[in-house]
């Protein structure tokens, strides 16, 4: 069986943003609430789930909100939940 390895979040759904910390470490921030403009597709992040929170990579003008921009992505934390695999 393959592995589903397509990953969206709807349109609409909260996320937060990520702050910097030790050795350069993305953890979330719970006051940089941010709002999906449009459906994205999202890319798994290599740092660890927080209190379940995935971390996850999207491509910059996907979202509103206070975000922390990293290269040609934001990483963002979104509930597990309401991650989609196709």
């Amino acid at each position: 069986m393959y592995e589903k390895k397509t990953m969206m979040v709807r349109e609409g759904t909260t996320g937060y943003g990520s702050s910097k910390g030790y050795y350069n470490f993305f953890y979330p921030d719970m006051e940089k609430e941010c709002t999906f403009v449009t459906d994205c597709v999202i890319e798994n992040s290599h740092w660890l789930e927080h209190n379940n929170l995935m971390p996850v990579k999207a491509k910059k003008g996907f979202v509103k909100g206070e975000i922390l921009e990293y290269k040609d992505y934001v990483v963002l934390w979104v509930s597990k939940e309401d991650i989609e695999k196709y």
